[in-house]
C-alpha cells in the first residue's frame, strides 16, 4: 500500500471551502516534490515497522532556503549600524549634507559579509523512538503534556550559535565535559561521544499554562532558548505499530517474531552442524580386501579391488531438519500476517478483477495501513498550518500557479473549519490509477454526451493519464474565472467586466451562487456588487448579440439551388450569358424588397415635419451596425 491524504472540502456545496481546499492541496503537492516528502515517508515507514514507532518533527529554519541578502555591519563597541559615503568609506551616519548644494545625501548600508540572510526553508526531522521522552503519567501519546527529543549536537557548533552570549557558552562549556555513550550503527558498538553535547528540546502542547503551547531548549545544565510554539502549532507527528498495554508506547511485530526467529537459528545450526560432522560419505571394507589406484584418464578415475566388494555409506545433509524449519517458517509468516495469496488468475485480464483481487490482498495489513495513514495525515495538516503564516506570496504563486495569485488571500484565511484532510490510501500505486481510470470511462461513456463542454474538460483534467492542464486549459478556463469572480465577490473586492468573457456562462454561474442560502447572510454591498457585476455581463451579453445580428443581415444567404435570371453577363470573348444565384440569395432579395415596399406606402401621407422625428428615432433603435431605412425620393 502506499498511503497518501488529499485536501477536500469541510462543505462541498461552498465554493470558498473548493478553493479552500484547492489551494491547499496544490501546496501540499508542491510541499511533496519540493521535500521530496515520498522517500521521507518510507523512512517512517521503516522505523514504523522495524522499531514500532516513528517520529515526525517540523520546524521552520532561518538558516536555510535561498541567499537573499546580508545583515547590516555595526560597530562592535557601540552598536551602531554603518553606511558607506559617496567615497566608500565607512560611517555611521545615514545621511549627510553637501557643503556647495546643501543638498542632503542618504548613504548606502553597509553589508556584513559574515552574516548572510536567508529566506528559510522548512526541516522535517525523522526522530528515533528511543530518542524521546514522554510525560510518565500520560496514559496514551496523545495525551502527554510535553514530549521532551533528546539530540547529540557538536560543542563547536553550539559555541558558534552563542558566541555572543557568554552565559550560554558557560553552560556549553560545562554540559560538554559529560561523557555520552552513543551507539554506532556503523560499526554496532557503543562508543564515548567525543566533542558532543547532549541537547534536550522541550515541547508543551497548548493548555492553560502556555495557550499556545511552550518550547525549551537547554543541556544539562542551562537553558539556551525558550518561545512559545510558532502560532501555536503542534510540531510533531507520531504513531505506533502496536499498542502495548498499561503503557502509551508502542511496539514492533518484530517483538512477536523474536522467538520464531531463535527457533529458526537454532534448527539451521543444527543442520550445519550435522553437515560439518557427519557430511562426507565412509567406505566400509571387509578385512583382507585390497583398494590400489588404476590407471588415470582424462576425467575418469580408477581403483583396483581385491576381495569383498566396499561398502559405501552417504554422509548427512541435515535433510531431517528441513520440514521442522519450513514449518516454523510457515508459523512465523503466519504470526505476521504475511501469507501471500499465489492462487493464479488463470490467465483472467479483466481489470475489474484484477482490482477487486488486489482490494482483497489488502486486507491483511489494513489495521496497521490505517494507523500510518493517521501519521501522514498529520504531517499534512502541521505542514499546511505553518506554510499558511511562513510561506509568503512569491512562495505560494510557486505553489499554486500564476493564474491562481489572486486567491492567495483565500489560502491565508484558512481556518480549521474550512477544510477537511481525508485519506486517499492507494494514491501513488497502479491499482489506483487503474480505478480511476474505470470510472472515468464509464461516466464519459454514459452520461458524456449530456454533459456540458466545460464539465468535460474538468472530468479529463482529473484523469490520472490525461491531467495535461495545456491541453484541456481551455475547457476549464471559463469555469476558473467564474471562481475567481465569485470569491472575490464575496471578500468584497469587485473585479470589473472583461470584454472577452464568456458572458454568458458567467451570468449562470452568478446567479446559482445567488440562489444559494448562505448568500442572504452576505453585506448588502456585497448583494448590490453582485446585481452590478450581472447588470454589466447582461449588458455585454445583449452587446455581442446585437453586433452578431447586424453582421448577419449584412452577409446574401448563398444556399440553395442555382436558378438562372434574366439578366445577361457579358463575357471576355464578348459573348453574354445568362446569370446564375443560389435560390436562397434571390428569396432574400425579394423579401428586402417587399420590407422597403410596406415601408413605403406607411410613410405615404405623414406630414413632411414628423417623417424627420421618426427616421431619429428609428435610428436610435437600431442595432449597432445596422442603419434606418432611407426616405423615398420625393420626401
Amino acid at each position: 500500500m502506499a498511503p497518501g491524504v488529499k485536501v477536500i472540502p469541510h462543505n462541498e456545496t461552498e465554493l470558498q471551502d473548493q478553493k479552500a481546499a484547492e489551494l491547499a492541496s496544490a501546496v501540499w503537492m508542491h510541499g511533496k516534490a519540493k521535500y521530496n516528502l515520498k522517500e521521507k515517508i518510507a523512512d517512517h515507514a521503516e522505523d514504523y515497522v522495524d522499531l514500532g514507532e516513528t517520529f515526525c518533527l517540523i520546524q521552520w529554519d532561518k538558516s536555510k532556503g535561498d541567499l537573499i541578502g546580508y545583515s547590516q555591519a555595526v560597530e562592535k563597541e557601540t552598536g551602531s549600524p554603518i553606511y558607506v559615503d559617496e567615497a566608500g568609506a565607512d560611517t555611521i551616519y545615514a545621511e549627510t549634507v553637501d557643503p556647495i548644494t546643501g543638498q542632503v545625501i542618504s548613504h548606502q548600508p553597509k553589508a556584513d559579509m559574515d552574516s548572510p540572510v536567508f529566506s528559510g526553508d522548512f526541516v522535517f526531522k525523522n526522530i528515533l523512538p528511543f530518542n524521546v521522552l514522554r510525560c510518565p503519567k500520560a496514559e496514551t501519546m496523545s495525551e502527554s503534556p510535553y514530549l521532551i527529543v533528546r539530540s547529540m549536537m557538536s560543542t563547536n557548533d553550539l559555541k558558534e550559535m552563542y558566541e555572543s552570549d557568554p552565559e550560554k557558552l558557560g553552560f556549553i562549556e560545562e554540559s560538554s565535559q559529560t561523557t555520552f555513550k552513543v551507539f554506532d550503527g556503523a560499526k554496532g558498538e557503543y562508543v564515548d561521544g567525543k566533542d558532543q553535547t547532549m541537547v534536550r528540546e522541550f515541547f508543551f502542547r497548548p493548555c492553560m499554562q502556555y495557550p499556545k503551547g511552550y518550547y525549551y531548549m537547554t543541556t544539562s545544565t542551562g537553558i539556551l532558548e525558550e518561545s512559545e510554539l510558532p502560532f501555536g502549532v503542534w510540531p510533531i507527528a507520531w504513531c505506533g505499530f502496536q499498542k502495548i498495554q498499561t503503557t502509551p508506547r508502542a511496539c514492533s511485530i518484530i517483538r512477536h517474531l523474536r522467538p520464531y526467529q531463535a527457533e529458526v537459528n537454532r534448527a539451521a545450526s543444527s543442520q550445519a552442524q550435522q553437515q560439518l560432522e557427519s557430511g562426507f560419505d565412509k567406505v566400509f571394507v571387509q578385512g583382507g580386501t585390497k583398494v590400489t589406484k588404476g590407471i588415470d584418464l582424462p576425467g575418469t578415475r580408477f581403483f583396483n579391488i581385491s576381495g569383498a566388494t566396499p561398502q559405501v555409506v552417504p554422509g548427512r545433509s541435515g535433510e531431517q531438519f528441513m520440514a521442522y524449519l519450513q514449518m516454523t517458517i510457515e508459523e512465523m509468516y503466519r504470526v505476521a500476517d504475511l501469507e501471500q495469496d499465489d492462487a493464479e488468475i488463470n490467465g483472467q485480464l479483466d481489470p475489474n478483477v484484477l482490482l477487486f483481487r488486489s482490494m482483497r490482498q489488502r486486507k491483511k495489513v489494513a489495521i496497521y495501513a490505517e494507523r500510518f495513514e493517521s501519521f501522514v495525515k498529520d504531517i499534512c495538516r502541521i505542514y499546511l498550518k505553518l506554510a499558511q503564516h511562513y510561506l509568503d506570496e512569491s512562495a505560494l504563486i510557486r505553489a499554486v500557479g500564476r493564474r491562481e495569485a489572486i486567491n492567495i488571500a483565500e489560502f491565508k484565511n484558512i481556518t480549521d473549519q474550512d477544510f477537511a484532510i481525508t485519506l486517499e490510501a492507494v494514491q501513488d500505486d497502479a491499482d489506483t490509477i487503474l480505478a480511476r481510470s474505470l470510472q472515468s470511462q464509464q461516466i464519459l461513456q454514459y452520461v458524456g454526451k449530456d454533459i456540458p463542454p466545460e464539465v468535460r474538460g474538468q472530468i479529463i483534467a482529473n484523469m490520472p493519464f490525461a491531467n495535461n492542464d495545456g491541453a484541456f486549459g481551455d475547457l476549464t478556463i471559463d469555469y476558473r474565472s467564474a471562481q475567481s469572480d465569485i470569491l472575490a465577490l464575496d471578500r468584497g473586492e469587485y473585479r470589473p467586466v472583461r470584454i472577452y468573457e464568456n458572458h454568458k456562462y458567467m451570468i449562470k454561474q452568478l446567479t446559482n451562487r445567488m440562489k444559494q442560502r448562505d448568500f442572504d447572510l452576505l453585506s448588502p454591498q456585497i448583494k448590490q456588487m453582485y446585481e452590478q457585476k450581472i447588470m454589466e455581463h447582461s449588458k455585454a451579453e445583449a452587446e455581442e448579440l446585437s453586433k452578431m445580428k447586424a453582421l448577419q443581415s449584412e452577409f446574401i444567404p448563398s444556399g440553395g439551388a442555382l436558378a438562372k435570371a434574366d439578366l445577361y453577363i457579358a463575357k471576355e470573348n464578348g459573348k453574354t450569358e445568362r446569370a446564375t444565384f443560389p435560390t436562397e440569395a434571390l428569396m432574400w432579395l425579394k423579401e428586402r424588397l417587399d420590407a422597403q415596399g410596406s415601408t413605403q406606402e406607411q410613410m405615404e401621407g405623414i406630414p413632411p415635419d414628423a417623417i424627420g422625428q421618426i427616421q431619429e428615432q428609428m435610428g436610435g433603435m437600431m442595432p449597432p451596425g445596422e442603419q434606418a431605412p432611407q426616405m423615398p425620393e420625393g420626401y
